[in-house]
């Protein structure tokens, strides 16, 4: 063989070894319906995780949690653990879990086969000696990456594979506290898993992300989002999913960042992008005319709510509800002058009845491509979200009418001022 042929072989066999190995198995986990990102249904919490640890800072993150009334979980590297196994036994005492992050933090792909299995083994029974024989349910390998042997390793010590449905960012060396919180508060859901760092990342990142902690909180909080420690949210119930849900999920995430989309309120129901209005002209409820070119905020409705477009009466009855808050919540950000340029928010939906009874106007369309093409998405969501969308879709098409919705800054000013007063009154809820 020449020269040229043995690199080629080379190639091909470090190849075969990466996809065998480790490619192919941590896609496999990352779709997994198995591996845990969030809860079925939070109930108003998520869960702050913090990784890489324990570090020099541990200690006063500890302490800013304690002061902050907050409980979180710890996936420690074991090697950073020796010589400061107090801290774990801080970590039970007050009310915090313990969970694995591997023996040290080295890349699934770059662990050696015959140490991958063993170190994960090793360390996971050095972390449950070190806490009193506890038991250690859960395992987020370094990076949410895994390779074959770490994964055998965690059906035989019964560990799930962890890892995460909002990741702060805040081990880069451009994170800020002010954009941790930012990235944190803007993109967490009702039982989401949050995914920070209290050691590793660039020069004094664990140092920011203590720094952030309390706008974080105050931030989660605001949107009536209580964190907690990953067993507690899923007491709950965990997420029923499917690779083929994994998949679209990955898709949203890059639409919201090609949109901008903000999320509103606990449920994450509705997200807001700043755009110019382009649709039909509309007239405001007293007289104004709102036309092409206004600065707009679109609404996009969560998928959760497509999920339930052709649910029964009870499940309609919980989105009109969710709905409502969700419009309060919006109306209370652009009270806080958040969204500040938008004179309008509107949005093309099949909930335009729901929608018309929480407050909003709602009108039929004309069925351009575009509303076209927007019907023929919701029905595709409601295929993939919805156990029976399929079945339902062929029972009621009918009932799938789009519709521009939308409602004016002053009218969401006049709406939170009226719930503020509401709320003042002596024996409101």
């Amino acid at each position: 063989m020449t020269g040229l042929a043995w690199v080629g072989l080379a190639l091909a066999a470090a190849l075969a070894y990466a996809l065998g190995y480790w490619l192919l198995w941590d896609v496999a986990t990352r779709l997994s319906p198995a591996t845990l990102r969030r809860a079925a249904a939070g109930e108003g919490k998520v869960a702050l995780t913090f990784d890489d640890g324990p570090g020099e800072v541990t200690p006063r993150l500890l302490d800013a949690l304690a002061a902050l009334g907050v409980r979180a979980t710890f996936f420690v590297v074991w090697e950073r653990v020796r010589g400061r196994e107090e801290l774990l036994s801080r970590m039970r005492r007050e009310g915090h879990e313990v969970a694995l992050h591997g023996m040290r933090h080295v890349h699934a792909g770059l662990t050696p086969p015959w140490r991958a299995a063993r170190d994960l083994e090793r360390a996971a029974a050095a972390l449950a000696e070190a806490t009193g024989g506890a038991a250690l349910p859960f395992f987020r390998p370094p990076w949410g990456s895994a390779n074959a042997l770490q994964l055998a390793a965690c059906r035989r010590r019964g560990l799930r594979v962890v890892l995460w449905a909002v990741d702060a960012r805040d081990y880069r060396a451009d994170a800020t506290p002010s954009a941790i919180a930012r990235q944190v508060v803007g993109r967490v859901r009702d039982g989401d898993i949050v995914d920070m760092h209290d050691a590793g990342g660039a020069a004094g990142a664990p140092e920011r992300t203590l720094a952030a902690l309390p706008d974080v909180v105050a931030g989660l909080r605001q949107r009536r989002l209580e964190p907690v420690t990953l067993s507690e949210l899923l007491r709950a119930g965990e997420e029923p999913t499917s690779a083929l849900l994994r998949l679209w999920e990955v898709w949203e995430g890059l639409f919201a960042r090609m949109e901008a989309a903000v999320p509103v309120g606990r449920e994450g129901l509705i997200a807001i992008s700043l755009r110019t209005y382009r649709g039909p002209a509309l007239t405001t409820g007293d007289g104004r005319l709102l036309g092409p070119g206004t600065p707009a905020g679109e609404i996009h409705l969560g998928n959760y709510a497509v999920s339930r477009l052709a649910g029964g009466p009870r499940e309609l009855l919980r989105l009109r509800r969710m709905l409502n808050e969700a419009v309060d919540d919006l109306a209370a950000a652009v009270a806080r002058g958040e969204f500040a340029s938008a004179r309008l928010f509107f949005g093309t939906t099949l909930l335009g009845r729901a929608a018309a009874q929480v407050g909003l106007h709602a009108r039929e369309v004309a069925p351009t491509p575009g509303v076209r093409l927007n019907v023929a998405w919701m029905r595709l969501l409601m295929r993939i979200y919805h156990p029976d969308g399929a079945a339902r879709l062929r029972r009621h098409p009918e009932g799938l009418r789009p519709m521009l919705c939308w409602i004016t800054r002053e009218e969401l000013l006049a709406r939170h001022a009226a719930h503020t007063a509401a709320q003042a009154e002596p024996g409101a809820p």
